[in-house]
Formats: structure tokens, C-alpha cells, sequence
């Protein structure tokens, strides 16, 4: 929660140091498209940065938005999987340390 009343040069030291990148317009950090996070070899990163299984969707049925509870970086199975199960298609623009100022913004990009 503090973060977001940091620095701008601070902020992207953060970003940095995570293994993340910050897009200026609209401003909202995630992971480089299909990047290995080593530290948990379970997640799949897709062409957008986020935690997804399923790439390359042109077309989804729901959209999830959320922090890191969306992302459950110790969970195998990824949110989104759950209702690719049920038939529907999927696309988690979750990542830790989003709030609701970054939906929005995370949801138009």
C-alpha cells in the first residue's frame, strides 16, 4: 500500500529489482511477456505478463482483476484454469501488489 506514494525513480527501482516492467501509458507494472520466475517454476507467464496458461487469447469470457491473491504465486493451479474446467475462457490480470487504482487501468490495456 505504500508504494504507490513513492518516488517515480524509487517505484521503478522496486519493479526492477522484482523482475517486473512498468508500461507509462497507462501506467501498470506486470512481469516480461513469458518470463521464468525461477523461484516458482509452477507459473506460467503469458504474452501480456501475467500469470496464464492459456496465451495468445484473442477473445475471453471473463476478465479476473486483482493483487496477489488473484496471482497465488504458491498455488499450481492458476485462477483462471479453474473456469477454463467449466468451459469458459479466462484472462487473470492479477498481480501482487495491485489495488484498485491499477484495474482499471490494467483492464483498458
Amino acid at each position: 500500500q505504500l508504494v504507490e506514494y513513492l518516488s517515480p525513480k524509487a517505484l521503478e527501482n522496486i519493479i526492477s529489482d522484482r523482475g517486473q516492467i512498468e508500461d507509462k501509458d497507462p501506467p501498470v507494472y506486470h512481469y516480461r511477456p513469458f518470463q521464468k520466475l525461477n523461484w516458482y517454476p509452477h507459473i506460467t507467464i503469458d504474452e501480456n505478463g501475467y500469470r496464464n496458461s492459456a496465451i495468445n487469447q484473442t477473445e475471453v469470457d471473463i476478465v479476473i482483476l486483482g493483487d496477489s491473491i488473484t496471482f497465488a504465486k504458491d498455488s499450481k493451479v492458476e485462477i483462471g484454469d479453474l473456469f477454463r474446467e467449466e468451459g469458459l475462457s479466462a484472462l487473470n490480470l492479477g498481480m501482487s501488489g495491485y489495488g484498485p487504482q491499477y484495474y482499471r487501468d490494467v483492464y483498458k490495456k
